[in-house]
């Protein structure tokens, strides 16, 4: 009888544990995971055309890279796309707006130490979307500080990349309909305006997407680009007087030296000639030898759970994650994954609890999650040792031996040097240098190259670095965190002279 009600209890158990994967999950189809060079492409699609969405990535990325710079198209973390069979699947991840989600075909959600992009599977154009926001993020990896009009000018500019010929063609900047709709028929912002327009400005934050700034950025980036003659050197000159620390309204007439750029972007508007860029490569330019691999359930919970958190939905991640863990809680991506949910939460104890005693797992991608929440544990919870610190690079060195270089991670072993009673030393010095040359246009990696300065005794360099992000081209967050640091800086050198040398050690 006993038996027989253990038997019961598994059964109901089974049936228990079916019904709530079958709710916390899209569906039971096949997921399959495809690692491309600089993607982890994962969804519910066939294996073509999950091969097809990172051949579309790749090739945006390796044209975007031919057009601006191998450096821009370098990014700091890992990129990983979901792809969804249909919009039903998709549904549950997008953002909320008075408790509905709101109708988006794609979504791409940056943090700190990944990205994560989420598209419907489409042969409409749904990619253009995705392509816009990601191309934000090719923009701040290439310039430090770009003006809201020419960031969102760019964005809209790439938004219509499109890959022809089997890879072997691009073509980039055909024109938005909609924008020039509007633009002939609405009065256009005057320039000095629309050079003024940064994050905080009502223009900026227009609800409507297809707002006049972002139709008239989207020309003026459109005609400076692809006009002829285009006006690419004065558009270069200009960016390098911003990055050098010069308020846009000077450095644009010094950049375009009398040039009538307003009088020529109305006539540009009007005269339907918009041109487009053909870029043709002498053989296909992307080529994803990866196999797609089949993706085990707990692992599809465990990749929604963390697109969930890094979302800031931690309820919705934390179900998902206990029906991961009834399948096995031991496994390495979701213990990671569970450590940053606490992290989150502000509990370093249940952190640390799940990643005590894990090894190097076999995937990079498991490591990477691994070494950035021991890192935060270490950081952010006050438990930076030399132990943990080891155990961050050996899990770095999987990710790198794996997957290359990746300027976070670099950036993580140097802030949690930081963290010790032991000064930085010079190898730690020439992780946040080499992480900075490869994400240049990451601010927090300047304040952390600065304190590294600081703390080494180099007072000279350390305000080297900050003095730019005090000018006025800067938004007032970063100049004030600037000016906070600088006078860390200083506080610092005048006590290293007045002891005789240089403050080493103390905190």
């Amino acid at each position: 009888m006993a038996r027989g009600r253990r038997f019961g209890v598994r059964v109901s158990a089974a049936i228990a544990l079916l019904s709530s994967l079958a709710s916390a999950s899209p569906c039971l189809a096949e997921w399959r995971r495809i690692d491309s060079p600089n993607f982890v492409v994962v969804g519910d699609v066939s294996a073509r055309e999950l091969r097809d969405v990172a051949v579309q990535f790749e090739t945006f990325r390796e044209a975007l890279g031919r057009m601006l710079t191998q450096r821009a198209t370098t990014t700091p973390v890992p990129t990983v796309v979901l792809v969804f069979d249909n919009d039903r699947e998709f549904t549950p991840f997008k953002p909320r707006f008075n408790g509905k989600p709101i109708e988006i075909s794609g979504l791409f959600v940056g943090r700190e130490d990944v990205n994560y992009i989420a598209l419907v599977r489409r042969r409409d154009g749904g990619l253009s979307v995705l392509f816009h926001e990601y191309a934000h993020l090719i923009v701040s990896n290439v310039a430090r500080n770009v003006p809201a009009w020419l960031n969102e000018g760019l964005a809209e500019y790439y938004s219509t990349f499109e890959s022809v010929r089997d890879g072997r063609e691009a073509h980039v900047g055909r024109p938005v309909q909609q924008h020039v709709f509007q633009l002939r028929s609405t009065s256009l912002l005057p320039l000095a305006e629309l050079l003024r327009v940064d994050r905080s400005s009502p223009l900026y934050n227009e609800g409507q997407r297809r707002s006049i700034f972002y139709a008239e950025s989207w020309a003026l980036t459109h005609m400076l680009l692809s006009a002829t003659p285009n006006r690419r050197p004065q558009l270069a000159r200009f960016l390098e007087l911003v990055g050098q620390g010069t308020p846009a309204a000077d450095a644009w007439p010094r950049a375009f030296e009398g040039d009538d750029v307003e009088k020529a972007l109305r006539n540009y508007i009007y005269q339907h000639a918009f041109q487009y860029s053909k870029i043709e490569f002498s053989d296909k330019i992307v080529r994803v030898e990866a196999a797609a691999v089949p993706v085990k359930q707990q692992d599809v919970q465990t990749f929604l759970a963390d697109f969930l958190l890094r979302q800031r939905r931690t309820d919705e991640a934390a179900e998902r994650l206990r029906a991961a863990e009834r399948l096995d809680p031991s496994d390495a991506r979701l213990r990671a994954v569970q450590a940053h949910l606490a992290v989150q939460q502000g509990d370093y104890d249940g952190a640390a609890a799940q990643l005590r005693d894990i090894g190097t797992p076999g995937d990079w991608l498991v490591a990477y999650y691994i070494g950035t929440a021991l890192a935060n544990i270490g950081e952010r919870g006050g438990r930076a040792d030399q132990t943990l610190a080891a155990r961050v690079r050996a899990q770095f060195d999987v990710v790198q031996l794996q997957r290359g270089e990746l300027a976070h991670a670099l950036a993580r072993m140097s802030a949690l040097a930081m963290r010790m009673p032991e000064d930085p030393t010079a190898e730690t010095r020439g992780w946040i240098e080499r992480a900075r040359s490869l994400a240049p246009g990451r601010i927090d990696y300047a304040f952390l190259h600065a304190g590294i300065l600081a703390r080494l005794g180099d007072f000279a360099a350390a305000r080297s670095v900050l003095g730019p992000l005090m000018s006025p081209a800067y938004p007032p967050d970063v100049r004030d965190a600037a000016r906070r640091n600088m006078t860390f800086v200083v506080e610092r050198e005048e006590r290293a002279k007045a002891r005789g040398g240089r403050e080493g050690g103390s905190r």
